[in-house]
Order: C-alpha cells, then sequence, then structure tokens
C-alpha cells in the first residue's frame, strides 16, 4: 500500500559565500561571493522582470560565468596586437599609410587641386 504523505519539494536555501566560491572553483571560475549573495539578497533572491524566485542558485553562478566569458570574448581585439615593434617601425608604418617617403616628405598635392 502506498503512503498517503505527499513529499513536500525542498525549500530553497541561501548559499553562504563560501559556498558561491567553492562552486564557482569547482567550475574553473572565480566569483566573489560577497559580492553574488549581496546582488541576489538586495533582488530578494529573484531573477528577471518579472522577478522569479531562484529554485537553484548554482544555475545563476554558471550564467555569471557565461556572461563573463562573453564580456572578454567581446573586449578582445580580433586582430593581435604587434608588440615587438620598435617606435621607428611604427612612424615607418604611419609614414607608408599616409603616402609619405622615408626622408619623412609629404608627397606633392595633385596638380588638379585648386
Amino acid at each position: 500500500m502506498k503512503s498517503s504523505k505527499q513529499h513536500k519539494k525542498k525549500g530553497f536555501v541561501r548559499p553562504t559565500p563560501q559556498e558561491v566560491e567553492a562552486y564557482a572553483a569547482l567550475i574553473g571560475y572565480k566569483v566573489d561571493g560577497e559580492h553574488f549573495c549581496d546582488y541576489y539578497t538586495a533582488n530578494d533572491w529573484c531573477v528577471g522582470k518579472a522577478k522569479t524566485p531562484i529554485k537553484n542558485w548554482k544555475l545563476c553562478v554558471n550564467t555569471w560565468k557565461k556572461r563573463d566569458k562573453i564580456k572578454m570574448q567581446a573586449n578582445t581585439p580580433s586582430v593581435p596586437m604587434q608588440t615587438n615593434l620598435t617606435a621607428r617601425d611604427l612612424i615607418n608604418e604611419f609614414e607608408s599609410s599616409r603616402g609619405c617617403s622615408r626622408s619623412g616628405t609629404i608627397p606633392e598635392a595633385d596638380a588638379t587641386e585648386g
């Protein structure tokens, strides 16, 4: 015979900052547990415009990790920077892009101009 008792769902338990940091480290992410907990406490542990109560705080940590990864990719230049250029190299590159000769003179103006 089946028991007539109904199992109640376990309610949401707010994590400690240490639990947040430990879980983040487990998934290869570094987060300030205090900041995370303060953020969600200020929002009554709800997410979105509809203020949906959080059921699983670990999913929120995952979301923060994904968001930060996207921000990092957006801030990464698509063309690698050349860091081994000397000042002379930079000047030469600039002059050649402006049509200047190595002597530093500016090319003569087009005869059709004013």
